[in-house]
């Protein structure tokens, strides 16, 4: 999975969930069909090199080839994204930024019927404001929304497409004072929303997609918290942390210590050897369940 951004500090949303999309069958006749099938494959090897071999193969055809200029326009949005979030340089990274709204908005303009485009367009939006600024999301707050609401339409059984929408609700919810002062700069009446209006789409994303990410469970179990339902909340942060690891973002550290603080605070963990019991568990899941070195980063924490 790949890690999607930040809105105004507190909108953590679907990371890495785009990935998953799973790509429309091209027609076998097609010249461009071959190499849309390899770009894919590159970009699941999910490396710097895979990334730009991907960027390349799909912009060979960019320029000339109509027929599929959606599907290739979702797919340049989602490599563009990703060959971001692996290199340093801060300029290459804005351009990046740019390139993958311009293409998901291509996505959207050339085929508007097909969800991913929409999806894009709204991660792409967020992806650029981390690059102008707090105003500039909340700007285009109801932008975001919309894309990822008509996303939804289009593909109901998507469950990333839901928790979007979910971490949409849950940020606005928790919004600051600073960016609610912006936003009614902005708005005048600004855009609202409800830790249950978030807790809604979490659930109805586990509905059509049980299991699909463990932040899913992670954010049903925070919004249970948020509205004072402790027991809800800690059977949730239960199900989340026993979760075997599945992609490379389950692994990441910060994933998990948020998950140990949630727990923790509920006094799940009573004692050092209900602990080293917990610890013990986790680690043979981790050997068994993790698929890549990232993956391996649990072990370090569960050490």
């Amino acid at each position: 999975m790949t890690s999607i951004p930040s809105l105004f500090g507190g909108f953590v949303v679907a990371v890495g969930l785009a990935s998953q999309v799973s790509p429309p069958q091209l027609s076998s006749s097609s010249s461009v069909a071959a190499d849309v099938a390899q770009s894919d494959d590159l970009f699941k090897i999910g490396t710097f090199e895979s990334y730009e071999e991907c960027l390349k193969l799909l912009m060979d055809h960019y320029e000339d080839n109509y027929t599929h200029h959606g599907d290739l326009c979702w797919r340049l949005a989602r490599v563009c994204y990703n060959l971001r979030q692996v290199i340093p340089d801060a300029a290459i990274k804005k351009q990046l930024a740019n390139d993958c709204a311009r293409f998901a908005d291509e996505a959207v303009d050339t085929s508007p019927d097909d969800f991913r485009g929409h999806y894009w367009a709204g991660i792409a939006v967020q992806t650029v404001g981390e690059h102008e600024g707090t105003k500039y999301t909340i700007s285009r707050l109801k932008e975001i929304r919309s894309h990822f609401e008509k996303a939804a339409e289009l593909n109901p059984n998507d469950g990333t497409t839901f928790y979007c929408i979910g971490q949409w609700c849950f940020s606005l919810a928790d919004l600051n004072w600073m960016s609610r002062k912006i936003a009614t700069a902005i708005y005048g009446t600004p855009p609202t929303s409800t830790f249950e209006e978030a807790l809604e789409c979490f659930l109805k994303a586990e509905k059509v997609e049980p299991g699909f990410w463990n932040k899913n469970t992670l954010m049903i179990a925070r919004s249970y918290l948020k509205m004072g339902d402790k027991e809800n909340s800690k059977l949730w942060a239960r199900e989340t942390i026993k979760r075997v690891c599945k992609t490379p973002e389950d692994g990441k550290l910060e994933f998990y210590s948020e998950n140990l603080k949630l727990i923790e605070n509920f006094n799940i963990i009573r004692t050092s050897f209900e602990r080293s019991q917990r610890i013990t568990i986790k680690r043979e899941n981790v050997k068994h369940a993790c698929k890549t070195p990232e993956d391996g980063m649990k072990l370090q924490f569960y050490s």
